[in-house]
């Protein structure tokens, strides 16, 4: 009888845990673009998300670690939520897609600047003539990099 009690019981949680994780990788509310330099308004209190993502990557250049977004609120380096991977098939085989996503449930209110780092490795970005010698193939090579003021207004 205590081993069903048990089970029971565990399987209540993971039922009333699903539920939350699944929520866990879904983006909330509408998206704040800050893909080009610029200024913007949001709804202040209002859930918002961020994505931005490195699409096709050929596989010989998508090296752990390599190929990342990063996230900028007022001067502070933000964490995603979450990051998801994925392939599309080309001519060639198939390529890899690497999505970040921040998510604001709360939403913000003021004024707030956000900033975007698209980075790359260096030896990638020697290869496509971004940069004309690297020092270290391995290092972070800011590709793209924008800046987005956006007032949320009551």
């Amino acid at each position: 009888m205590k081993g069903k009690t048990l089970m029971i019981v565990i399987l209540l949680a993971l039922l009333l845990a699903t539920p939350a994780l699944a929520r866990e990788k879904e983006p909330t509310g509408g998206q704040i673009n800050i893909a080009y330099t610029g200024s913007q308004t949001y709804p202040a209190n209002t859930a918002f998300h961020i994505r931005h993502a490195w699409m096709e990557l050929e596989p010989r250049y998508a090296v752990p670690g390599q190929f990342n977004f990063e996230l900028e609120v007022d001067g502070v380096i933000v964490k995603p939520t979450f990051v998801e991977f994925d392939t599309t098939m080309g001519e060639y085989g198939p390529y890899l897609n690497k999505s970040f996503t921040f998510n604001f449930p709360e939403g913000m209110t003021g004024t707030h600047t956000f900033e975007g780092h698209w980075i790359l490795a260096c030896y990638v970005a020697l290869y496509y003539g971004y940069v004309s010698e690297c020092a270290n193939p391995m290092a972070d090579y800011d590709w793209h990099y924008s800046e987005v003021v956006v007032e949320f207004t009551p």
